[in-house]
């Protein structure tokens, strides 16, 4: 065990850490699933359930499931978008010196993190369920859940999903800018005169 932990391999497990959470938030919701089918008919009167409408509700409930797994098996290459502004080809940070690498991490994580949540949340909208439910059945959804009054229903979905994006995509550039500012930030007064003079 005298491997180095560098930026990189945490932000390895990191990512599979990520992927482990949403597989079993997919198993979870694939249970639930069950549940949920059994439940339809006594909870919306002259409901039907075909076969489209019962592998869409699947596809959709297991949705946290299968980018688990897909994050799972391409969490290298996940990675090495995070560092690719950063690294050379085939080459790691040796380590934490560099204030870049951290913030890479950070970011990157954090990103990952805000798109499974905004996943999760979207896995477990009623609106979703209805929409989908109308496809077969001719059922009137409440006029209030689409009331541009009321568009608290894709806050937990639609705000965590774009932020979480754009960390994910800019992850290396944004680790950089704020890297620049902590290393900026830490600099002595000699070191910061030095910069300004060349």
């Amino acid at each position: 065990m005298n491997q180095t932990i560098t930026p990189v391999k945490t932000a390895s497990l990191g990512v599979l850490l990520i992927a482990l959470w949403l597989i079993v938030q997919g198993v979870f919701n694939a249970l639930g699933l069950i549940f949920l089918i059994w439940d339809l008919p006594n909870s919306f009167e002259g409901v039907t359930l075909t076969v489209t409408t019962v592998c869409l509700l699947v596809l959709w409930k297991t949705l946290p499931l299968t980018i688990g797994i897909v994050l799972f098996q391409q969490h290298r290459s996940i990675v090495r978008w995070f560092y690719d502004c950063v690294l050379p080809e085939n080459e790691e940070p040796d380590g934490w010196h560099n204030s870049a690498s951290p913030a890479i991490l950070l970011v990157g994580l954090l990103g990952l993190f805000l798109i499974s949540g905004a996943l999760n949340a979207f896995c477990n909208e009623h609106l979703v369920m209805m929409r989908i439910l109308e496809i077969d059945n001719k059922m009137p959804i409440p006029p209030h859940r689409y009331s541009d009054a009321n568009p608290s229903w894709y806050t937990p979905i639609v705000y965590p999903l774009f932020l979480g994006l754009v960390f994910v995509i800019g992850a290396g550039r944004i680790g950089i800018c704020i890297g620049k500012a902590i290393d900026k930030s830490l600099e002595s007064p000699a070191e910061k005169e030095e910069d300004e003079l060349s």
